[in-house]
This record gives C-alpha cells, sequence and structure tokens, in this order.
C-alpha cells in the first residue's frame, strides 16, 4: 500500500501529486431549484389577489430561476470541454488544447453540438424538443440579462420572445393584460418548465454522446429542493 507521498517496501519513497478543481454547475442547478419552489409556494399563496408587493418576489426569484438553470448549462458545457471528454482519446494533447479555446467562444449550445460531433459524428437535432426548450430558455435568459426596454404598443424583440414562450409556459393570473414578456412568463409554471427543461437537455445530450452524466444522481436532491417531478 502507499500514500499520495510516501514509502514503498520501506526502501524507495514514491510521490503523488493529486490534482482537484472546483465545478459550479451542480451549484447553480440547484439553487435554480430552491429558487423556483419559491416561486411556486409564493404563487399559491396568493391566489386570487390582485397585484401587491408578494410579486416582486414572484418576478425575482423568476429571475434567479432563469438566469441559474441556464448558467447550469453553461457550466456543464465549459466542464465537459475543461476535461477535453468530446475528444480524447482520438486528438493529440495539443490539439485538444487548441479546440477548447476555439470552443469556448461559441455559444451554450453550439459548445453541446460540437461536443456531440467529435464523440459520435452526428449532428445535434436542434428541432427535437430537449434542444428547443433549452434554447428557448437560454434566449429568455439573454432577454432579461441584456434587456433593452420597447412600448407595449410597438414591440418586436420582446414580441419574439412572447411568441417563443407562448404555449410552453402559462402566463402570469396577476398580469393579464400584459405580453408574456417582458414580466408575465414569471410563474410557477414557468419555474417548473425551466428546471424540467434544463435537466432534459443535459439528459438528451449525455445519452447521444455516450458519456455519463453528472445530473442523475443528483435527480433526487433537485426533485426536493425544487417540488418539480423531473
Amino acid at each position: 500500500m502507499t500514500d499520495l507521498e510516501g514509502t514503498v517496501s520501506g526502501s524507495a519513497t514514491v510521490q503523488a501529486t493529486l490534482r482537484t478543481r472546483t465545478g459550479l454547475a451542480l451549484h447553480h442547478l440547484l439553487a435554480a431549484g430552491r429558487c423556483a419552489a419559491q416561486v411556486s409556494v409564493l404563487e399559491n399563496q396568493n391566489v386570487g389577489k390582485s397585484l401587491g408587493p408578494f410579486w416582486d418576489d414572484i418576478f425575482q426569484n423568476s429571475l434567479c430561476v432563469v438566469t441559474l438553470s441556464v448558467a447550469a448549462l453553461e457550466c456543464y458545457a465549459n466542464e465537459l470541454w475543461f476535461e477535453q471528454a468530446p475528444v480524447r482519446p482520438d486528438v493529440n494533447e495539443t490539439a485538444a488544447e487548441q479546440l477548447s479555446v476555439l470552443v469556448d467562444r461559441e455559444s451554450v449550445l453550439k459548445k453541446y453540438s460540437l461536443a456531440l460531433a467529435l464523440r459520435t459524428g452526428r449532428k445535434m437535432e436542434f428541432g427535437c424538443e430537449p434542444v428547443q426548450n433549452a434554447d428557448t430558455l437560454i434566449k429568455l435568459r439573454n432577454g432579461v440579462v441584456h434587456f433593452r426596454p420597447e412600448w407595449f404598443d410597438a414591440q418586436v424583440e420582446h414580441d419574439r420572445l412572447s411568441k417563443r414562450l407562448d404555449g410552453k409556459v402559462a402566463s402570469s393570473q396577476f398580469l393579464p393584460n400584459e405580453p408574456i414578456f417582458p414580466r408575465a412568463w414569471a410563474t410557477g409554471d414557468f419555474a417548473s418548465w425551466a428546471i424540467r427543461s434544463t435537466v432534459n437537455f443535459l439528459d438528451y445530450f449525455y445519452t447521444e454522446s455516450g458519456l455519463p452524466s453528472p445530473v442523475d444522481k443528483f435527480k433526487p436532491r433537485l426533485e426536493e429542493l425544487s417540488n418539480v417531478v423531473l
């Protein structure tokens, strides 16, 4: 037996270095789950009421859900390329490092798409539901993070987002006369959809790529925190 730094057979000495790293993807996902549960609780507590101060809590927790769930998707993609999983063992180390640098400039879904192509020789099906939902979630994140106001009677980009969200999430009962974007998307229905969409996309990618999913063993914890059935 050997220690990380110790002796073997009483004479020869060996040394080993254990490298570690920190990942934030799971923390982002679990935090999104906590906020999703809070959105549903607040909404249920205020059913039938007129718009009031409670709405700020609903909206702000919803903002956390959308930003953190997409942050989780991006972090998992970055971890994937950091570990060079898409290219091992077929590409030499130098080329793998160069590919990782180039991929780092791409969008979230492009990072997954390139990984899938390298792993399997197949293209990502951008028309399938898990990818479509992830794409919509990312566009909503971009819409709120890089928000640009528009008049309600002259919406362009806001209208595009509202149309993308229509049919995927229910509009807020507290804002019946507003378009879905920029505020009426913030609902318990949205929060559940966002968590499921994030997990479903990761399930899709890791199944298609043949790589072990880093999410599977944490699903019970995520369900417990979010109160969302996955």
